[in-house]
């Protein structure tokens, strides 16, 4: 059962990768920018909502290191709510080594499990009666993928705002 492929040297590979892709693309793009929208971005939105120093950048220190968590004339009660959550509430702002510390095998999950998990659970579902619908109107796979990417973006600042607001009105 395999082939052997050969490529020219003037971009095969790339044309052979853009014809599997293309197909695939417009289905995989929705879910490529949710991700990216969810690594970038999550904790640069408490800093916007709490302007508590977290800011955008590649790696998660990079994000927090300026936090007012790290200052030390900070009051306790002005300090970041995402960055000093405690107990279970902390699945919600992707800090589940926090929530699940010291609870067997559930202390192994990775930060943003919860978030990971409750994000697909909803835009599977979301997408999949967008659709249902879209395609009886019989769009296009461009026009379905940006609906879809609109209703990433979407719940992603509706996550932010709602447990943004959560988090503040436990907070205070």
């Amino acid at each position: 059962g395999y082939t052997t492929e050969y490529f020219t040297p003037a971009g095969g590979a790339l044309r052979f990768v853009k014809q599997k892709c293309s197909k695939s693309g417009p289905k995989a793009f929705p879910w490529f920018i949710t991700f990216l929208l969810f690594y970038l971005f999550f904790t640069p939105a408490c800093g916007v909502m709490y302007n508590c120093g977290c800011r955008v950048a590649l790696s998660k220190f990079g994000r927090v290191s300026t936090c007012n968590i790290y200052w030390p004339d900070q009051p306790p009660e002005h300090k970041c709510p995402w960055c000093t959550c405690q107990g279970i509430v902390c699945i919600f702002v992707a800090s589940d080594s926090k929530a699940f510390r010291g609870v067997t095998l559930l202390d192994l999950l990775p930060d943003g499990f919860v978030v990971t998990l409750l994000t697909i659970s909803v835009l599977y579902v979301l997408f999949r009666k967008s659709d249902q619908s879209l395609r009886r109107r019989e769009w296009g796979d461009s026009s379905v993928a940006a609906v879809k990417t609109a209703m990433a973006v979407s719940w992603f600042v509706v996550y932010c705002l709602v447990f943004g607001a959560l988090f503040f009105a436990g907070n205070t």
